[in-house]
């Protein structure tokens, strides 16, 4: 293989060191430490390194994305090169030394910040235009206050902003904020917040979104219920969540698109048993939502033929070292499937892309 085909099956490096002043945009819950570096102290999970602040003068050793808000601002951070997960390590809640690998961790959290800002970037492509279609149906415009939960890369954040306008309200939240330090907006707030476990201000949302993101979570419901308290009275909530069963090579003639589909569901199914993450939670948007008692509920299921190279093609080729790292794919079936999302004269059924909609009532 050869060009960017190669880059998309090695091992990633850590995230890399940067430096610089703060958006205006407004941030919560980033860590207050100057500098951090790898941490010897307490157990290793196998998947994280801890770690401990330097630079300021006796402060105890904190885990990098404790869950206690924090608010940033405009100041100077930056980060050394050789760290990864720098989200998934949380204290234990005592004063033992003991740490734990944060039960919410995302899949690609130790891929590095370039290639994984191109993912996203993929990801954006793929799912943006039907997510804004969506959303403008619903009605988002000038003054809505929004949440957009999970934001990632930031695109959706940056919509919205534009929708609502100077005299409405966006607030980005993340895991990962590392891709929404960009946003520099008057209107937009970002906040690190584990939406798991973290307050959000109940009643003060006109929209609630989250994208890509329940299929992660181990508790689907139990969030939803949690966005829809933060939704006003007649707000709307709408997620949209990917099924994998549809992934498949379109034509059976071409030399690759048995051995294809046949690696890639055998992978989506390991992926299922370990608990990486649901791959087949789409098809259960709207009962989420009804189960949550929502009304108004709509629905819909989309799904496009791909060419080898292109972006669904370019943000799945991105995913697998993530998958290789966490024990779901082998290096080998990572590199034939690379080969093949390469090949452009290769055709596959992505994911369906399930959204659902509703609105909170009284």
């Amino acid at each position: 293989m050869g060009g960017d085909c190669t880059q998309g099956i090695n091992p990633l490096p850590s995230v890399l060191g940067r430096a610089g002043s703060r958006p205006r945009t407004t941030v919560i819950g980033w860590p207050s430490v100057e500098h951090v570096e790898p941490l010897s102290l307490g157990q290793r999970t196998g998947r994280g390194d801890l770690f401990r602040p330097v630079g300021r003068r006796n402060r105890p050793p904190v885990a990098v994305g404790s869950p206690k808000p924090e608010y940033v601002g405009h100041s100077r951070r930056r980060w050394s090169e050789g760290i990864h997960d720098r989200h998934l390590c949380v204290l234990n809640g005592n004063r033992t030394g003991e740490w734990k690998m944060d039960k919410n961790a995302y899949f690609a959290s130790q891929t590095a910040d370039a290639l994984e800002r191109e993912r996203l970037t993929a990801l954006e492509t793929v799912l943006d235009p039907r997510s804004t279609r969506q959303l403008a149906a619903l009605g988002v415009s000038s003054g809505w206050s929004c949440l957009d939960v999970g934001a990632g890369g930031g695109s959706l954040t940056r919509w919205l902003a534009e929708r609502v306008g100077p005299t409405g309200r966006v607030v980005a939240v993340d895991l990962d904020p590392r891709f929404l330090m960009s946003l520099d907006l008057p209107h937009v707030e970002v906040r690190r917040l584990d939406v798991t476990r973290d307050s959000l201000e109940e009643s003060r949302f006109d929209l609630v979104h989250c994208r890509f993101l329940l299929a992660h979570l181990p508790e689907p419901l139990a969030v939803i219920n949690r966005l829809k308290s933060a939704l006003k009275v007649g707000g709307w909530l709408m997620i949209e969540e990917p099924d994998f069963r549809t992934y498949a090579a379109v034509d059976e003639t071409h030399p690759q698109s048995v051995a294809f589909t046949s690696v890639v569901q055998s992978v989506f199914q390991r992926i299922a048993e370990v608990g990486l993450f649901d791959p087949w939670l789409g098809r259960q948007a709207r009962t989420l939502l009804e189960q949550a008692g929502l009304s108004e509920i709509g629905h819909e299921g989309t799904v496009q033929v791909w060419q080898g190279g292109e972006a669904e093609a370019r943000e799945h080729e991105l995913s697998l070292p993530a998958l290789v790292r966490a024990g779901v794919c082998t290096a080998a079936e990572a590199e034939s499937i690379a080969q093949t999302l390469c090949d452009p004269t290769f055709r596959f059924v992505g994911h369906t892309v399930y959204a659902a909609w509703g609105r909170r009532g009284a």
